[in-house]
């Protein structure tokens, strides 16, 4: 809403200053107007843990599957997920990653020593933050590793590991175990592996969609272990189009009629809508992204 009433303004205010001014122009500068997004809102799938180290120092590796912008946080726990309660079996570790700079999709997060009070993490962009006082510590007889974005009491989840006998347990009853939290799909964004202290991913596609990329690390079958060997970093991965694009793309429903304007130009809001100005009849709309009618509308034809 804050977005929309920034356009509104900033188009009202050109008009004002010069009744020549085009809506294309109106536009750019509506956009020059917005604030920047505080972090990019992921969702299930967005990402993915794509090795994983139990034996001292603990370690984790992580895949982003679409870009995401400066100030970006990501929550990792070893905490297991309590079916019966909706809620967080407590008293282990926390951790939120935070990026200061914009990652490209394909990215992969390396994360060391997260067993330490000194972790580390590449790319440097980034910090690593302690949450609780809570311990994190990946259990050499099996853990699940748990990827969030929100809060503790309201968590939105990216992505879910368990390690322990090869499948999700149905509730969390000890510090190894962990139920799978809703929101989160077996075989996409979700993967239960058998027990090893050390695994990666590395037998399946390196080069794809996201979502091809998502359900063939999700696949148990590409994954090696062992229960001495430090796991390499996986990658490198190549995104051929990432989840979440920035790309203003606009699907007209059924029966739309083509026509043309002289001067237009469209700017993406965020992931669901776009706003798109019409120069030829001087109205600026805001359009959902996947098709359909327009859900605001200001008219300058006046």
């Amino acid at each position: 809403m804050f977005a929309l009433r920034s356009i509104a303004l900033a188009c009202r205010t050109g008009a004002r200053l010069s009744h020549g001014l085009s809506l294309a122009a109106a536009l750019l500068l509506a956009a020059s107007t917005l604030p920047a997004a505080a972090q990019t809102a992921l969702k299930a799938g967005d990402v993915a843990v794509v090795a994983l180290r139990s034996d001292t120092p603990d370690s984790l590796s992580i895949v982003l599957l679409r870009d995401v912008e400066a100030n970006t946080e990501i929550r990792i726990t070893d905490n297991g997920w309590k079916a019966a309660d909706a809620g967080w079996r407590n008293n282990e570790g926390v951790w939120v990653w935070k990026t200061t700079a914009a990652l490209k999709a394909g990215t992969v997060v390396h994360l060391s020593a997260l067993d330490t009070t000194t972790p580390t993490a590449k790319p440097a962009t980034a910090t690593l933050t302690k949450v609780g006082t809570g311990s994190f510590n990946l259990a050499a007889g099996g853990d699940s590793v748990l990827l969030y974005q929100g809060t503790e009491a309201a968590p939105v989840f990216l992505f879910g590991m368990n390690n322990t006998a090869g499948a999700w347990e149905a509730d969390a009853s000890n510090a190894n175990t962990s139920a799978l939290p809703t929101g989160l799909t077996a075989g996409t964004s979700a993967l239960a592996l058998a027990k090893q202290n050390n695994q990666l991913y590395a037998k399946g596609v390196f080069s794809g969609t996201a979502a091809e990329l998502l359900q063939a690390i999700a696949t148990p079958g590409n994954w090696v272990a062992d229960t001495s060997a430090t796991p390499s970093e996986p990658g490198p991965f190549i995104i051929t189009s990432a989840s979440g694009a920035d790309a203003a793309i606009f699907t007209p429903p059924a029966g739309t009629a083509v026509g043309s304007s002289d001067a237009s130009a469209a700017i993406a809001l965020d992931d669901t809508t776009m706003v798109v100005g019409d120069d030829e009849a001087n109205v600026l709309r805001v359009y959902p992204r996947a098709g359909g009618a327009a859900i605001q509308e200001w008219d300058y034809g006046a």
